[in-house]
Protein backbone atom coordinates (compact mmCIF):
# COMPACT_ATOMS: atom_id res chain seq x y z
CA UNK A 1 0.00 0.00 0.00
CA UNK A 2 0.47 3.51 -0.42
CA UNK A 3 2.81 5.19 2.47
CA UNK A 4 2.64 8.86 3.70
CA UNK A 5 5.50 10.52 5.80
CA UNK A 6 6.03 14.33 7.12
CA UNK A 7 8.57 16.84 7.07
CA UNK A 8 9.66 19.71 8.81
CA UNK A 9 12.59 21.85 6.57
CA UNK A 10 14.53 24.01 5.89
CA UNK A 11 14.14 25.25 1.96
CA UNK A 12 17.43 27.98 0.38
CA UNK A 13 16.65 28.81 -2.89
CA UNK A 14 18.92 31.21 -5.11
CA UNK A 15 16.93 32.46 -8.05
CA UNK A 16 16.06 35.70 -9.60
CA UNK A 17 12.58 35.33 -9.35
CA UNK A 18 10.73 37.46 -6.90
CA UNK A 19 8.88 34.28 -5.36
CA UNK A 20 10.98 31.06 -6.28
CA UNK A 21 8.29 28.93 -4.42
CA UNK A 22 5.65 29.63 -6.90
CA UNK A 23 7.80 28.18 -9.53
CA UNK A 24 8.46 25.19 -7.76
CA UNK A 25 6.57 22.13 -7.80
CA UNK A 26 6.91 18.86 -5.16
CA UNK A 27 5.95 16.46 -7.12
CA UNK A 28 5.38 13.76 -4.48
CA UNK A 29 2.79 15.48 -2.07
CA UNK A 30 0.02 13.10 -0.07
CA UNK A 31 -3.08 13.03 -1.66
CA UNK A 32 -4.51 10.65 0.89
CA UNK A 33 -3.20 12.82 3.76
CA UNK A 34 -2.85 16.65 2.19
CA UNK A 35 -0.57 19.12 4.03
CA UNK A 36 1.97 21.91 2.51
CA UNK A 37 2.65 24.86 4.24
CA UNK A 38 5.57 27.30 3.49
CA UNK A 39 7.03 30.35 4.70
CA UNK A 40 9.39 32.87 3.72
CA UNK A 41 11.84 32.87 7.06
CA UNK A 42 14.08 35.46 5.23
CA UNK A 43 15.65 37.16 1.91
CA UNK A 44 19.25 38.05 1.40
CA UNK A 45 20.44 40.20 -1.98
CA UNK A 46 23.42 39.00 -3.74
CA UNK A 47 25.90 41.05 -4.66
CA UNK A 48 24.96 40.37 -8.40
CA UNK A 49 21.41 41.42 -9.62
CA UNK A 50 19.39 38.65 -9.64
CA UNK A 51 21.29 36.12 -7.11
CA UNK A 52 18.91 37.04 -4.58
CA UNK A 53 18.41 33.70 -1.63
CA UNK A 54 15.28 33.24 -0.42
CA UNK A 55 14.62 30.64 2.69
CA UNK A 56 11.69 28.66 3.22
CA UNK A 57 10.42 27.19 5.95
CA UNK A 58 8.67 24.20 4.82
CA UNK A 59 6.22 21.72 5.95
CA UNK A 60 4.26 19.07 4.42
CA UNK A 61 3.19 15.35 3.86
CA UNK A 62 4.70 12.99 1.50
CA UNK A 63 3.96 9.94 -0.54
CA UNK A 64 6.47 6.96 -0.93
CA UNK A 65 6.24 3.25 -1.85
CA UNK A 66 6.70 1.15 0.95
CA UNK A 67 8.71 -2.11 0.81
CA UNK A 68 6.90 -4.91 2.14
CA UNK A 69 9.61 -7.56 0.75
CA UNK A 70 11.70 -6.15 2.85
CA UNK A 71 10.16 -7.17 5.91
CA UNK A 72 11.33 -8.61 8.85
CA UNK A 73 14.71 -6.27 8.20
CA UNK A 74 12.86 -3.44 7.23
CA UNK A 75 14.64 -0.37 5.20
CA UNK A 76 12.37 2.08 3.15
CA UNK A 77 13.59 4.84 0.75
CA UNK A 78 11.70 7.85 1.23
CA UNK A 79 12.25 11.05 -0.97
CA UNK A 80 10.96 14.92 -1.71
CA UNK A 81 10.51 15.14 -5.71
CA UNK A 82 10.36 18.36 -6.93
CA UNK A 83 10.56 20.49 -10.29
CA UNK A 84 10.15 23.92 -12.13
CA UNK A 85 6.43 24.39 -12.69
CA UNK A 86 7.59 25.32 -16.78
CA UNK A 87 11.14 25.01 -17.67
CA UNK A 88 10.85 26.88 -20.64
CA UNK A 89 9.48 29.97 -19.26
CA UNK A 90 11.91 29.73 -15.88
CA UNK A 91 14.68 27.27 -16.63
CA UNK A 92 15.78 24.37 -14.98
CA UNK A 93 16.12 23.22 -11.46
CA UNK A 94 19.44 22.41 -9.89
CA UNK A 95 19.75 19.22 -7.51
CA UNK A 96 21.14 19.24 -4.52
CA UNK A 97 24.97 18.89 -4.22
CA UNK A 98 25.35 15.56 -2.52
CA UNK A 99 28.15 17.26 -0.27
CA UNK A 100 25.09 19.44 1.10
CA UNK A 101 22.64 16.59 2.08
CA UNK A 102 21.45 16.82 5.56
CA UNK A 103 22.82 13.46 6.85
CA UNK A 104 22.06 14.37 10.63
CA UNK A 105 18.70 14.19 11.69
CA UNK A 106 16.20 11.96 13.85
CA UNK A 107 13.34 10.01 12.93
CA UNK A 108 11.83 7.64 15.73
CA UNK A 109 12.50 4.30 15.42
CA UNK A 110 14.82 4.36 12.34
CA UNK A 111 18.35 4.74 11.87
CA UNK A 112 19.55 6.36 8.69
CA UNK A 113 21.37 4.49 5.96
CA UNK A 114 22.51 6.55 3.44
CA UNK A 115 21.06 10.23 1.70
CA UNK A 116 21.58 10.91 -2.24
CA UNK A 117 20.47 12.93 -4.51
CA UNK A 118 20.00 13.62 -8.39
CA UNK A 119 17.64 14.29 -11.45
CA UNK A 120 15.18 12.09 -12.67
CA UNK A 121 14.36 12.35 -16.59
CA UNK A 122 11.41 11.16 -17.81
CA UNK A 123 10.21 10.40 -21.77
CA UNK A 124 6.78 11.70 -22.63
CA UNK A 125 4.93 10.67 -25.34
CA UNK A 126 2.41 13.24 -26.43
CA UNK A 127 0.42 13.42 -29.56
CA UNK A 128 -0.87 16.61 -31.14
CA UNK A 129 -3.63 17.26 -33.07
CA UNK A 130 -6.44 15.07 -35.58
CA UNK A 131 -3.75 14.02 -37.18
CA UNK A 132 -1.91 12.72 -34.07
CA UNK A 133 1.87 14.37 -34.57
CA UNK A 134 3.71 12.17 -32.05
CA UNK A 135 6.24 14.43 -30.03
CA UNK A 136 8.68 13.61 -27.21
CA UNK A 137 9.64 15.68 -24.34
CA UNK A 138 11.66 15.09 -20.96
CA UNK A 139 10.54 15.53 -18.08
CA UNK A 140 13.37 16.31 -15.31
CA UNK A 141 12.70 15.79 -11.65
CA UNK A 142 15.21 16.49 -8.89
CA UNK A 143 14.75 14.48 -6.26
CA UNK A 144 16.67 14.29 -2.66
CA UNK A 145 16.33 10.63 -0.91
CA UNK A 146 16.88 9.36 2.29
CA UNK A 147 17.16 5.29 3.14
CA UNK A 148 16.39 4.74 6.75
CA UNK A 149 16.75 0.99 8.79
CA UNK A 150 14.59 -0.06 11.10
CA UNK A 151 16.36 -2.27 13.52
CA UNK A 152 13.51 -4.06 15.31
CA UNK A 153 14.51 -6.89 17.82
CA UNK A 154 10.88 -7.89 18.89
CA UNK A 155 10.69 -9.05 14.81
CA UNK A 156 13.15 -11.02 15.35
CA UNK A 157 12.02 -12.94 18.59
CA UNK A 158 8.42 -13.49 17.07
CA UNK A 159 10.26 -15.27 13.84
CA UNK A 160 13.13 -16.43 15.51
CA UNK A 161 10.85 -18.38 18.34
CA UNK A 162 8.61 -19.93 16.58
CA UNK A 163 11.44 -21.44 13.87
CA UNK A 164 13.16 -22.34 16.99
CA UNK A 165 10.04 -24.35 18.28
CA UNK A 166 9.69 -26.07 14.43
CA UNK A 167 13.16 -26.79 13.80
CA UNK A 168 13.19 -28.77 17.71
CA UNK A 169 10.04 -30.91 16.61
CA UNK A 170 11.75 -31.57 13.39
CA UNK A 171 14.77 -32.59 14.95
CA UNK A 172 12.55 -34.78 17.67
CA UNK A 173 10.60 -36.57 15.14
CA UNK A 174 13.36 -36.84 12.89
CA UNK A 175 15.86 -38.05 15.74
CA UNK A 176 14.14 -38.94 18.40
CA UNK A 177 13.11 -42.83 19.58
CA UNK A 178 9.40 -43.78 19.46
CA UNK A 179 8.94 -46.41 22.38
Amino acid sequence: GDGTWSAEFYLDIISPHETPIDIIKFNNLSSINPKFEVRLMWKKEGKKVGDSTFRYYVVANFDFMPEADNYPFDWQHIFVSYSITDQTRFGLIQPTPEALLDKEFHVNGWTLKDAISGVLRKKETNYKSAALEKSLSVREEARVGWTLARANSVTMLKIGIPLFFLLFLVYYTLFGSFK
